[in-house]
């Protein structure tokens, strides 16, 4: 779900630069970096999972009005790497679907914001939920942060660009719900099976992968 070229007045993508600035800044502070500066395989991987998100979002289906849908995959990126590693990653997607033309440049902050940090954020914060109230258990970690966790991702960031429109006056609220909001169930079930799919499958063969997964926690005694 990102947004193309002219949508939005300058207020609204200068505002979004300023945030993102301070955003990344931050978590290039906070990042684990000693996790990966002398592991190369992890470098590996945090590299080929930005090549996969490039293509996810290259996929998409667009609507008269300048936003194209897409499955975000930002949730199962946000439990592999944590949260300023799935940022970092958004921006190279972001880089990389602006550079071919499927989003333009004067709302590339908001794309990252709206594409990246905005679900990473969430999913962090319910991941963090999660494991407070949750069982730790093999299934609850799969169902609960992969399918649940990524179609309430989907739903709230539909909810964010929908919010951002009515707000900024680019359309009338009746049209976005009679246009927008209807889309959010075809979006929402697709999100939580690619991002339940490909957790499941991580779980299964590459737990190691996962920064937020332990077999110790999730398997051990159970």
């Amino acid at each position: 779900m990102n947004l193309q070229e002219g949508l939005l007045s300058p207020i609204w993508w200068s505002s979004a630069w300023a945030i993102l600035v301070i955003v990344f800044i931050a978590a290039l502070w906070t990042a684990p970096w000693y996790k990966v500066r002398s592991d190369r395989a992890a470098q590996h991987v945090f590299l080929g999972a930005c090549v996969f998100l490039a293509a996810l979002w290259s996929l998409k289906a667009g609507l008269e009005g300048g936003i194209a849908f897409h499955l975000l995959g930002m949730t199962f990126i946000t439990l592999m790497f944590g949260f300023q590693f799935a940022l970092l990653a958004a921006i190279l997607a972001t880089l990389v679907i602006t550079v071919n033309g499927a989003a333009g440049w004067d709302v590339f902050a908001l794309n990252v914001l709206i594409m990246g940090a905005i679900p990473a954020a969430i999913t962090s914060v319910f991941q963090m939920l999660w494991t407070r109230i949750a069982p730790k258990h093999f299934f609850v970690y799969i169902l609960v942060n992969g399918f649940l966790t990524a179609a309430i991702v989907s739903m709230l960031t539909v909810l964010v660009i929908v919010g951002l429109l009515g707000l900024s006056g680019t359309y009338d609220w009746y049209v976005i719900q009679r246009d927008y909001l209807i889309l959010m169930p075809l979006l929402m079930f697709p999100e939580a099976f690619l991002n339940g799919f490909i957790l499941t499958f991580l779980v299964l063969n590459k737990p190691h992968w996962l920064a937020t997964y332990s077999d110790e926690d999730y398997l051990k005694g159970k």
